[in-house]
């Protein structure tokens, strides 16, 4: 029922203990000569004239005898000093491995603190952005005349760009009127974009001024970070904007004041939900690469 408890062992052996043993062995061998010889001499007195040899025989014996015995015991001693410098240095090496590791351990915690606090600043700083663009967009204003009513009309927030693409639309009328309605070639629709665009955007450059800015600045804000998954942002941000944003949009990029915008736009898809039935003219869509209308990753 019970377990047998496993017999351990009474002694260790030990190479220190068995080479003082061979010292002390000797120290009793030196002895009982000494004391022999002593006898030999002092109380039986035989006193002859091989006492030299006697005292020759004397040195052998403690040479042969004595003398192996310790040069044992010293090689013995020698052994177990570098037996234990070995265990020492394998001790060491083990501390040394396990300090190592719980560098390696320190550094891999401290990385992915600095990830973290990394990844909690950048959001925190995206969505600050975030939140100056819905208030600029809340803070546009445009006060409108009503003709016939015969009042004043105050528009708000992303209603006002509903009004911005439409009188945007109409500049960019009057300047197919002015070339004809017609265009030889993709360059000359490109540059009449550019010149409706131009003329539009100084009517309403008070305001859409900064607001052009702060998008710019938030898409480059996140392309220009060392955050892994750049789109989950970019994607955060396309949804604050509304179609006519992105209209406009659209055609700031295409114009020449869109120029640094443009490259951003192609690369995070950003017209990607832009409706199509709104834009002026499909082929407006050429001007830009097609990674702009792609579905966002």
């Amino acid at each position: 029922m019970f377990e047998k408890k496993k017999k351990q062992p009474s002694a260790v052996f030990s190479y220190e203990g068995f080479s003082i043993s061979l010292i002390w062995i000797g120290i009793v061998i030196i002895l009982i000569i000494f004391i022999l010889f002593s006898l030999d001499i002092f109380v039986f007195n035989w006193i002859s004239d091989i006492q030299d040899n006697k005292l020759g025989a004397l040195g052998q014996l403690l040479e042969g005898t004595v003398g192996t015995l310790w040069a044992l015991a010293g090689v013995i001693l020698f052994y177990e000093a570098l037996r234990f410098q070995r265990m020492e240095l394998k001790s060491q090496r083990h501390e040394l491995e396990l300090n190592r590791q719980e560098v390696i351990e320190q550094t891999q915690q401290l990385r992915a603190q600095n990830q973290t606090l990394f990844i909690q600043t950048f959001e925190n700083t995206f969505f600050q952005l975030i939140t100056l663009h819905n208030d600029i967009v809340n803070n546009i204003t445009i006060e409108q005349y009503d003709v016939v009513t015969n009042t004043e009309r105050r528009i708000v927030g992303r209603q006002c760009f509903f009004q911005f693409y439409n009188d945007f639309k109409y500049i960019f009328s009057n300047h197919i009127e002015i070339v004809g309605g017609t265009f030889p070639d993709k360059e000359d629709i490109q540059g009449t974009i550019n010149e409706a665009f131009l003329n539009f955007f100084n009517r309403h450059q008070e305001v859409l001024g900064h607001y052009l800015r702060n998008v710019h600045n938030i898409i480059k804000f996140i392309d220009s970070s060392e955050i892994k998954n750049k789109w989950l942002y970019t994607n955060l941000f396309h949804d604050h904007l509304s179609n006519f944003e992105l209209c406009i949009l659209l055609y700031y990029c295409i114009s020449d004041i869109g120029i640094k915008m443009k490259p951003l736009a192609e690369k995070y898809s950003l017209l990607e939900n832009i409706p199509v039935d709104e834009i002026l003219d499909m082929r407006h869509r050429e001007y830009l690469n097609s990674t702009a209308f792609r579905p966002m990753r």
